[in-house]
């Protein structure tokens, strides 16, 4: 479980440096992407098996701050990298969406 949140720990402290370092290239996004993703199939099965030992009686050590890491993880997949360069492009070109556009959408996309 510790070797999970330190890679974690890891790869979110390279990325925010790489950001800082204003080197990002076309494509960069969707390696860090493809990292988190990978990570968060790992973590998910690793929760299923720590509910597991946990019922048996085991302590896990280190549950919350997995649990919080987890849900960050969670967000970080749900965002498609590749869709995003539009929107960031569309923002640059100030052709972007009003506020209350991106809400409507959002509304639309959760079904509500």
């Amino acid at each position: 479980m510790a070797v999970l949140l330190g890679q974690f720990d890891t790869m979110r402290d390279l990325l925010h440096r790489y950001q800082d370092a204003k080197v990002w290239r076309s494509g960069d996004g969707r390696i860090f992407h493809e990292f988190f993703v990978r990570l968060y199939a790992l973590m998910d099965e690793y929760m299923i098996y720590g509910g597991a030992l946990e019922r048996a009686g085991f302590e896990l050590l280190c549950k919350e701050e997995y649990k919080r890491t987890w849900r960050e993880l969670t967000g970080i997949v749900s965002v498609n990298p590749d869709g995003q360069r539009g929107t960031y492009d569309e923002f640059r070109s100030g052709a972007g969406k009003s506020l209350g556009e991106f809400e409507n959408e959002l509304t639309r996309r959760s079904g509500n």
